[in-house]
């Protein structure tokens, strides 16, 4: 499975300790450029995509920002590099896009499939990575760092019933 990930799932993923697990769900893992240079100042979600991930450069740069400022005028969207996020998802035939930004999500799942980093736990458990003492686990780390607080308590209420 093929993923374009963006700048806040990274974020959050190195947050609660959990980088490691993407190259674990993912056979390729995209990361635009205009993600690359915003985790520039975090060393070690650097260090991390430059081992597992494919930043992609396009080799004709004006071309392509103008396709994306293109999209993402259309789009109405504020942040272009979740544009950037969604035409690297078209553009490398991913099978996922990879947010933690809720309106994003509401926004590009009209282009395909969207996944919040929370979310990331039923792929796990469905792959036989996590069990379901793992799961939750992910999800209280989450929690601890008050991350969607009212979904996560609502989804771990669930899980736990």
């Amino acid at each position: 499975m093929k993923c374009s990930i963006d700048t806040s799932a990274l974020r959050w993923l190195n947050t609660v300790g959990r980088l490691n697990l993407l190259p674990r769900l993912y056979s390729e893992l995209n990361v635009p450029l205009g993600v690359y240079r915003q985790i520039s100042r975090y060393g070690k979600i650097v260090n991390f995509v430059e081992e597992n991930a494919k930043v992609l450069r396009p080799t004709d740069v004006n071309k392509y920002q103008s396709k994306l400022n293109k999209l993402t005028e259309s789009l109405k969207w504020p942040d272009p590099v979740d544009v950037d996020v969604l035409l690297t998802y078209q553009e490398t035939d991913s099978d996922e896009m990879l947010f933690s930004n809720k309106e994003a999500e509401r926004r590009f799942v009209g282009f395909g499939i969207v996944r919040d980093v929370y979310q990331l736990y039923s792929l796990a458990e469905r792959k036989g990575i996590y069990s379901r003492q793992d799961s939750l686990k992910y999800i209280r780390d989450l929690l601890k760092f008050d991350y969607r607080r009212k979904d996560l308590t609502s989804l771990l209420e669930q899980l736990l019933s």
